[in-house]
């Protein structure tokens, strides 16, 4: 797959970081949760979305049957919340992707041109055995331990 190189100026990137803090700073309440927790709130995916809505109906329609303990303003308020929000993730969503498949296409580049290095650095060491330090070391990335895949890839550095 041949894709235009990606460019990205200092200038864009600056602006681009310190947009995502004010991202931050407009949104202070967002919650980050750690798998635990995350793993144990009740999920309320697309296929929830009606029974939420009845529960929203009955409790405006009918608060008489909602028991002292439950806080209808906390449930009006989240449920008055989830729509922008929704709004919010799906747009972010698209720009996350886009970012991270320009990630992967760059990483992608990076490693094919690496690899061309490797096997024209092999070829080479045939005439210049002075190579072999620079065989070696790249040479760790493709090293395998049983059950966990590839070697650490950031070994010593190369022979200068």
């Amino acid at each position: 797959m041949q894709l235009p190189p990606v460019t990205l100026e200092p200038d864009n990137l600056r602006q681009a970081q310190q947009l995502i803090a004010q991202l931050r700073d407009l949104l202070p309440n967002l919650i980050s949760l750690n798998p635990k927790d995350r793993q144990r709130i009740p999920k309320a995916g697309t296929k929830s979305q009606g029974f939420i809505e009845q529960a929203l109906a009955i409790a405006a329609d009918r608060p008489d049957l909602l028991p002292a303990s439950f806080d209808r303003d906390r449930f009006l308020h989240d449920a008055t919340l989830l729509d922008p929000l929704l709004s919010l993730q799906a747009e972010m969503l698209v720009l996350f992707g886009c970012l991270n498949d320009t990630t992967l296409v760059t990483r992608a580049s990076v490693m094919q041109s690496s690899l061309q290095i490797y096997r024209m650095l092999k070829a080479q060491a045939k005439l210049q055995p002075e190579l072999a330090a620079y065989i070696q070391a790249m040479s760790r990335r493709f090293d395998r331990r049983p059950g966990t895949g590839p070697a650490e890839e950031s070994g010593p550095p190369l022979p200068a």
